[in-house]
């Protein structure tokens, strides 16, 4: 699976964005869904492969060093960033997950490895725009 990671300046919470992303994916069958028991975190994983979307809240995990990400990238980020990742196959369900996100997070950036891809979330939906 590929993956990238969502970058907001606060957390985004398992409660707070699920059933946003439930209501946005109901052509997806839920194949997991975890809600935190007493944590923070909570796992989300859509459809069936290749058509799948795993998201995994972890509102309180700040981007730091240690993360692998060195300062000058992190330097770039114009706020305290906390992560979401996400795992998809497909860069068309990735993007219309960053298309709900973002209408919700204005400053959401994206952190995508395998492009080598660190920046805002609508210069990340251009680069895919044949994708969307």
């Amino acid at each position: 699976m590929k993956g990238i990671t969502l970058i907001s300046s606060k957390g985004l919470t398992y409660e707070e964005i699920s059933p946003i992303i439930k209501n946005a994916f109901k052509d997806l069958k839920i194949e997991s869904d975890e809600a935190p028991r007493g944590e923070e975190g909570g796992y989300l994983y859509l459809g069936k492969s290749p058509r799948s979307l795993a998201i995994y809240f972890s509102p309180s995990e700040r981007l730091c060093t240690e993360d692998g990400f060195e300062d000058q990238e992190l330097n770039r980020i114009p706020f305290e960033p906390f992560a979401t990742d996400v795992s998809f196959r497909i860069y068309a369900i990735v993007c219309r997950l960053v298309k709900v996100i973002v209408e919700l997070c204005p400053e959401l950036y994206i952190c995508d490895d395998q492009e080598d891809f660190l920046g805002p979330a609508n210069e990340f939906l251009e680069r895919h725009s044949n994708n969307i």
